[in-house]
């Protein structure tokens, strides 16, 4: 078992590669005093310079950077501004140059360019300022070295190679601070848009990647843990292609070759592709993603290398797939829907119809597409269905517009169907308005039976007494407006028992309906014939002028009904008894005029029957 160590130091730090990278920077300097202290010992030899040279740079170059490397290593350089120390460094490193050049003699120029030297490593960390404030600082302690000279050593120095170099190093100190300055900011954008870039890439959800034109992983983004569960480093040992399903595999080796193909015709403009990609996740599972595809090139238009970026679309391919699924669903049941489906625009051209409009209609879908659907509808009812295709395709927030209309059929007959519409125009899927037609044709054609039979008598078809009480009163309002009279004729058949009895219900049945055709025959369309019951009929005659109207139809009635009746070759007789009553004056409603006009018709049979007579004695 090892022993564990008591102390675990290391020169140089591994958790921070930050620091790292500042405490070697900080070593190239330490062999920078290194070079200067030999310098200064080979001039020592060459007898150039003082031994006090080389004993002063020895200590200060050992104090300076002790110091420094206590600084570094245990992070107090990372409470500043400036955590590489760039500028004290410099600073620091001017005056050891300047102290060495005090004593220097004839080598003065050998420590100056040493020290132009030094000023390489700060030119590209500085920023012009700075460049400036160390150049200043520099040219001011090398003025106090020509000044110290002249004072204790005026024999010793050629003043003017002096001033000379204090001149050539201000004009060195310029520029090297406009092009430091210029290096340090464009290093600092680099290092900064680098920085952003690897930020974004880093961080976003989409995986970035770059391929060598042998298809060979150069980067992955880190995203890619997210998108198939591997690592970055585990991708870059894959082969691109090896993750993708058949499928998936074949469409990106076709577009992968055929913008390589491109790239050989020497296409100048940008070629990209974008292609969707079913890939395997390291569970085993497979992921859908959008794919981008596009060249990273040289100055010279030249393809390098191919960027791609990926993006998860699982859930978008699961939402295409479903509205694929209803779509499939709903086109299914538009076109096995009994209902016919329309589609128009709102000028009211046809846009679809679904195939129900054959089976309703007669037309196939192809022959009405294109086609305005108000020229298969009646005319009468075309106005009211402008009316409401105008309110439906005006307003799209009207409600759901329903109507019933006849259309015609492509075999010239007439269909009843009822109509829903709604206005869908601004619905980014129909963009249309919509109407469903059903067909209620029988339902229509049922309804109007069932309401002839209940207002009519099955027998002579004539309309029965419920009809004809709501029919006398509407003819009463009328006269009251207008100040017409109308008169009541109630009619009972003399003779119809004999007929039952002798010749039976049939030829009973058959003299009600002879009966009831020769009344209709005696009065006008705007009149009304009713059976009451048995062999009792009521007749409403309106617009009266005078009491001797009437009377003409009643003895008309009479002379037609008395005429015999043939029925299997068997010939029979009945008589009518009409008793009429007028309004307004013999009553001011239905039950009452049927009632005298009942009482009337009593009176009739009490006198001997085949007669009619007015329940007023004086219109008698």
């Amino acid at each position: 078992m090892k022993k564990k160590a008591i102390i675990n130091f290391s020169i140089i730090p591994k958790d921070d590669p930050k620091q790292a990278l500042r405490i070697r920077r900080f070593f190239m300097a330490v062999a920078a005093y290194a070079l200067a202290v030999s310098i200064a010992y080979f001039s020592y030899l060459a007898g150039f310079t003082e031994w006090k040279a080389i004993v002063g740079l020895l200590i200060m170059a050992s104090i300076i950077n002790i110091s420094l490397y206590i600084i570094f290593r245990t992070g107090l350089n990372l409470k500043m501004a400036d955590p590489s120390l760039t500028a004290l460094q410099m600073c620091v490193a001017s005056l050891v140059v300047m102290y060495g050049m005090y004593f220097a003699n004839e080598s003065r120029g050998v420590l100056l360019l040493s020290y132009i030297i030094i000023l390489l490593f700060g030119i590209f960390r500085l920023n012009t300022r700075s460049f400036l404030y160390i150049s200043i600082f520099t040219l001011l302690t090398y003025g106090i070295d020509i000044a110290l000279l002249k004072l204790y050593h005026p024999q010793d120095v050629n003043f003017n190679i002096e001033y000379l170099q204090w001149v050539v190093l201000a004009l060195v100190l310029v520029t090297f601070s406009i092009i430091g300055g210029y290096i340090s900011s464009l290093r600092t954008k680099i290092s900064k848009d680098s920085s952003t870039i690897k930020h974004l890439t880093d961080n976003i959800h989409d995986v970035v990647f770059v391929l060598d034109m042998n298809l060979n992983y150069t980067y992955v983004s880190p995203s890619v843990k997210i998108l198939r569960g591997y690592e970055p480093e585990e991708v870059m040992k894959q082969a691109p292609l090896d993750a993708m399903t058949p499928s998936s595999l074949d469409l990106a080796s076709r577009t992968l070759s055929e913008a390589m193909e491109l790239e050989k015709l020497e296409h100048k403009e940008d070629i990209s592709r974008t292609i969707e990609l079913e890939i395997r996740q390291k569970d085993g599972t497979t992921v859908w993603t959008e794919t981008k595809l596009s060249f990273i090139r040289d100055k010279n238009q030249r393809p390098l290398h191919i960027l791609g970026v990926m993006r998860d679309i699982t859930d978008r391919k699961r939402i295409e797939e479903k509205l694929q699924f209803e779509e499939k669903r709903f086109r299914a049941f538009v076109e096995h829907s009994s209902d016919m489906i329309v589609l128009v625009n709102p000028e009211g051209v046809t846009l679809y119809v679904n195939p129900a409009i054959e089976s309703i209609l007669g037309f196939k879908p192809e022959e009405r597409i294109g086609f305005k659907g108000s020229e298969t509808v009646h005319p009468d009812d075309i106005k009211a269905l402008a009316d409401v295709f105008n309110t439906l395709s005006t307003d799209t927030n009207s409600p759901v517009m329903n109507a019933e209309l006849r259309l015609r059929h492509k075999d010239g007959s007439w269909r009843t169907l009822e109509a829903v519409g709604s206005n869908l125009v601004n619905n980014n899927v129909v963009e249309s308005i919509i109407i469903n037609y059903r067909d209620i044709t029988e339902r229509k054609q049922a309804e109007e039976q069932i309401q002839y039979l209940v207002t009519h008598d099955l027998l002579t078809n004539l309309p029965s007494l419920r009809f004809a009480r709501d029919r006398l009163s509407v003819a009463l309002n009328m006269a009251r407006r207008y100040k017409k009279a109308v008169a009541v004729m109630f009619i009972d058949l003399d003779g119809f028992k004999d007929v039952n009895d002798t010749l039976g219900h049939d030829a009973g049945d058959y003299v009600l309906q002879q009966v009831a055709q020769r009344m209709l025959s005696c009065v006008r369309e705007t009149d009304i014939v009713t059976r009451v019951g048995g062999d009792e009929f009521l007749i409403i005659t309106t617009e009266i002028n005078a009491p001797e109207n009437v009377a003409q139809i009643a003895k008309k009635v009479i002379r037609l009904v008395s005429q015999p009746i043939i029925f299997n070759g068997r010939q029979s007789v009945v008589s009518a008894s009409i008793g009429i009553a007028l309004f307004p004056d013999d009553g001011q409603d239905m039950d009452q005029l049927i009632k005298k006009a009942d009482e009337a018709m009593y009176s009739v049979k009490k006198a001997g029957k085949n007669g009619f007579r007015f329940i007023n004695p004086k219109v008698n």
